[in-house]
């Protein structure tokens, strides 16, 4: 744990007092981490691995709203407003990730200047991001926004779409089951992914590249 805090430079952040409060979780590949509505007590670091984090509508419907790898910071707007929390957060790979609790960083932190700038750059980040992933969903078709997709998932290490997961990437990409099958049917003939009995398997991430174009739903928070 010690590693991740040098180096990600959290001792710069977080004095030894406070580190020593820290927490290693893991998760494996599949994990929801956090769902959405639940009671926020915990302000995690990702340090290793990716994340995917998703919104759900009262009639069940999702919605994928980014893509995460480290360093990146969950529960910290749930933390400032004291609200449960927002989103939905589901590993994609193995995860390891750093945890502070509410209390602790009320009690330590909520006077520390560094700390109260260092969260204020993260939740703008957030807003930068959120504005660009908008873009995504609404201005990319489904054949951009499903390569786009995949890319983000090959380059965690899973080459594998689920079969029983695929009404919910159609949900998560904002698209119909029946459409999104047309997509991958169309993929499949240009080489560029494979149906199986255990689910769609990527078969040409450079073509996928190509064909997720300027869209992505992993971005930089600045």
């Amino acid at each position: 744990m010690k590693n991740y805090i040098n180096q990600f430079e959290l001792d710069k952040l977080f004095p030894p007092h406070v580190q020593a409060s820290m927490r290693l979780h893991t998760f494996k590949q599949g994990d929801v981490i956090f769902d959405q509505a639940d009671e926020a007590t915990t302000m995690l670091f990702l340090v290793k691995g990716k994340i995917k984090i998703y919104t759900s509508s009262s009639e069940g419907k999702t919605l994928l709203l980014t893509f995460k790898t480290p360093l990146s910071v969950i529960g910290d707007v749930e933390f400032v407003q004291q609200v449960p929390l927002i989103n939905t957060v589901e590993a994609v790979s193995d995860v390891e990730m750093l945890g502070i609790s509410y209390d602790v960083l009320r009690k330590e932190m909520r006077e520390n200047v560094e700390f109260i700038s260092f969260l204020l750059h993260v939740i703008a980040g957030k807003f930068y991001s959120r504005s660009m992933m908008s873009n995504t969903a609404q201005l990319y078709p489904v054949n951009v926004r499903l390569a786009s997709y995949l890319v983000s998932h090959a380059t965690a290490g899973s080459d594998l779409i689920p079969t029983g997961t695929l009404h919910d990437t159609a949900n998560l990409i904002g698209t119909s089951y029946r459409h999104l099958n047309r997509v991958i049917q169309q993929f499949e003939e240009d080489g560029l992914v494979k149906r199986t009995k255990q689910g769609i398997k990527i078969t040409g991430l450079n073509g996928l590249r190509e064909r997720s174009d300027e869209a992505s739903y992993e971005w930089e928070e600045a």
